[in-house]
């Protein structure tokens, strides 16, 4: 099957997360579905089985062994940028 990114702002609980919904129980009771796996989640904690995953970082600072990243360290910079539209 063919793969798809969404690249979002990662939160940093559940309850900042767009995925999830909030939905009242009872009138002063309220609860987060996360939409990817329809469970119900923590409003304060990320869990562990969360399939949000980080953006890896750019390579920086390889100016001393340039010959040898030059171009893998450009290749996995713009490889970041078309990722995030830069």
């Amino acid at each position: 099957m063919n793969k798809a990114i969404l690249v979002i702002d990662m939160p940093e609980t559940c309850k900042e997360c767009p995925i999830c919904i909030s939905y009242e129980i009872m009138s002063s009771i309220e609860e987060y579905l996360c939409r990817i796996k329809n469970i119900n989640v923590d409003l304060y904690n990320k869990p562990d089985w969360c399939p949000l995953k980080p953006l890896p970082e750019r390579m920086e600072g390889y100016d001393s062994i340039k010959w040898q990243w030059g171009e893998y360290e450009d290749g996995w910079n713009h490889c970041i940028n078309m990722l995030i539209d830069e």
